[in-house]
């Protein structure tokens, strides 16, 4: 079975059309901080540990294969949105 973004990817392809993939790679550090301080806020839904761990289990780092561009929490934002124009 293949995996959602090569489904996604050979779809693109079969269209024409160009595609993506954006990583979002936040160290599992700020994770964690940013989960204990929506606890106080309550601003965020929060999400079940099993939840987390069963998307955590599941992450598919991008290969150097595949037409990726990464975004950090220190990504600056304007380079960003060039890098996927």
């Amino acid at each position: 079975m293949l995996h959602l973004v090569e489904e996604v990817r050979k779809i693109a392809e079969r269209l024409g059309v160009k595609n993506l993939v954006i990583y979002l790679n936040t160290p599992l550090e700020i994770i964690k901080s940013r989960e204990a301080a929506n606890r106080n806020t309550g601003e965020r839904h929060e999400v079940e540990p099993l939840n987390f761990q069963k998307v955590a289990d599941d992450l598919e780092i991008p290969t150097s294969k595949e037409n990726f561009v990464e975004f950090t929490p220190t990504t600056d934002l304007n380079d960003f949105l060039q890098k996927i124009k």
